[in-house]
């Protein structure tokens, strides 16, 4: 038997800036929506207070209104 040695091939992904945004936003807002799901385990563990979970919930409703001009762009990527 022949040993085959495989090459792993290295390739970079150029994103636009629109796309980067997009990307951000939405990896921002996964984040967020994980940390405010489980957001009465902090409260309880005194991790977070209740101005915390304010500026999460300002900080989602924000990135929210900043994406609704990329919506329609998303959904057609989709």
């Amino acid at each position: 038997m022949k040993k085959v040695d495989s090459k792993e091939k290295k390739e970079f992904v150029y994103l636009k800036k629109d796309s980067k945004d997009i990307l951000d936003h939405l990896i921002k807002l996964s984040a967020l929506t994980k940390i405010q799901k489980n957001m009465a385990d902090y409260y309880e563990n005194q991790y977070l207070t209740s101005d915390h979970g304010d500026m999460i919930k300002d900080e989602i409703k924000r990135i929210l209104f900043e994406m609704q001009p990329m919506m329609v762009s998303l959904t057609d990527c989709m």
